[in-house]
């Protein structure tokens, strides 16, 4: 005797369909959530680097953003003559480490603005010497629903020369190539 055909075998096949489906669903489900929970990790770095140019590879943009950081933790470490160690200003085409009057100037705007943490708000890549760094100051924790500012924000200017970068003040006094310099179109830069 045969139970094909008869209301036990249907009900027989339509469990197996039901359970065959829930498994399968349940992977999916399982499979999908795991891959958005590893996402947020990558993109939250990749979303604060912008390239402009297509001449700036993972190593340039590797480079930069490991040279920051390194300057972030040093300034979170209260590390500042090491910070300051690890910023140029730029003098027509060469880089020179700061003088001493600069790495002054430079600590009295570094220690006026100190907070309880700093973050890389963003890396911003457009030419081999134009590029902008904006660290933010954060001077206490933001609580929800709280809109009052929290942070002061500053720049660097990261530069390539001879394929190495390095970071740069944005400083009218010692760069003679920044924009809002009031000689810079007097400035002759090829010589």
């Amino acid at each position: 005797m045969s139970l094909v055909g008869t209301p036990f075998y249907q009900t027989y096949i339509d469990m197996r369909k039901s359970a065959l489906f829930t498994i399968v669903s349940a992977v999916c489900l399982f499979v999908s959530c795991s891959s958005k929970s590893e996402k947020p990790q990558v993109d939250s770095e990749q979303n604060k680097i912008q390239v402009t140019e297509s001449k700036f590879s993972n190593v340039d943009t590797t480079a930069v953003f490991d040279l920051t950081k390194t300057f972030v933790d040093m300034l979170k470490d209260k590390k500042y003559d090491s910070a300051l160690s690890m910023l140029y200003y730029q003098d027509g085409e060469k880089l020179l480490p700061l003088t001493i009057d600069q790495k002054k100037r430079q600590l009295i705007a570094l220690t006026s603005m100190q907070g309880i943490d700093y973050e890389i708000e963003r890396i911003v890549f457009d030419s081999d010497t134009e590029n902008d760094i904006k660290i933010n100051s954060i001077f206490r924790k933001q609580e929800p629903g709280d809109t009052r500012p929290n942070s002061i924000g500053f720049h660097l200017r990261p530069i390539r020369q001879d394929g190495k970068w390095y970071l740069t003040t944005v400083d009218n006094h010692s760069d003679t190539r920044n924009s809002a310099h009031p000689h810079n179109e007097a400035v002759d830069t090829n010589n």
